[in-house]
């Protein structure tokens, strides 16, 4: 069975009205000329026939302090169903005003994606194989956007990568960066974008550094590239286990 698994139509508004009969937290992703920011929201209402999902008034996740998305920007939503993870794109059709704590309008999908929860289970390469990972900024207007570091990956899963770097590579906590890697020989490169979560004390002038994935829900390349990091979490589990035994 694929790590990733594609839900139509009226199982997708099942699961939907579920969701919203027990208020289920969601996660929302928007990409900004900054970089990708992440907001918490409940659903709340909404219906297949209406076209309409109602979401609490988005909150930001962490980091600075940013406007929210408006009309017809498009957002990724992910939540929790059982073991897996739900994810869909959507757009914005009504904000309300901002005064009034009004709660979003988003457009009620067609279609989401599931994946299995051993996919955010991280995976290490296999043994004997030395992984080199690129990793740049992506903020628009920064002077740094042509600067890249390179370093080794250390474990990578459908949510993050891990990244062993160079201590003097210029990274900032909650920055969006592009990450590439690519995971087997004879592979094209899996390109995504990610924001910085995790810093560690350097050892030896090197650091490991934790990557958080973003926005891969929101477009379809993004969810192209979802399903590669399941099956290569999935294939790098599968090849550490035949080590082992």
């Amino acid at each position: 069975m694929s790590a990733v698994q594609t839900i139509e139509s009226e199982q997708c508004g099942r699961l939907l009205a579920e969701s919203i009969e027990k208020q289920t937290p969601i996660v929302l992703t928007h990409r900004t000329p900054e970089g990708w920011r992440t907001y918490r929201s409940i659903m709340l209402g909404g219906s297949s026939a209406e076209g309409a999902l109602v979401v609490q008034r988005p909150v930001p996740s962490r980091g600075p302090a940013v406007s929210l998305p408006t009309l017809q920007e498009t957002l990724g939503v992910t939540f929790r169903k059982g073991h897996k993870k739900c994810m869909f794109s959507t757009v914005v059709t009504d904000c309300g005003r901002e005064s009034d704590d009004a709660p979003f309008v988003l457009r009620w999908p067609r279609e989401m994606q599931q994946l299995q929860r051993r996919s955010y289970e991280r995976a290490t390469p296999p043994p004997g194989q030395a992984i080199a990972v690129r990793v740049r900024p992506v903020a628009e207007g920064d002077g740094r956007s042509q600067q890249a570091w390179y370093g080794e990956l250390e474990n990578v899963s459908a949510g993050g990568i891990r990244v062993n770097m160079p201590d003097r590579a210029q990274t900032e906590q909650d920055e969006t960066y592009q990450v590439m890697f690519t995971a087997r020989p004879g592979d094209e490169p899996l390109i995504a974008e990610a924001t910085l979560r995790h810093h560690e004390a350097a050892v030896n002038g090197r650091c490991s550094v934790g990557f958080h994935f973003v926005g891969l829900e929101s477009t379809e390349e993004g969810q192209s590239a979802l399903a590669r990091l399941a099956r290569i979490v999935r294939d790098y589990q599968r090849a550490n286990h035949s080590h082992r035994h």
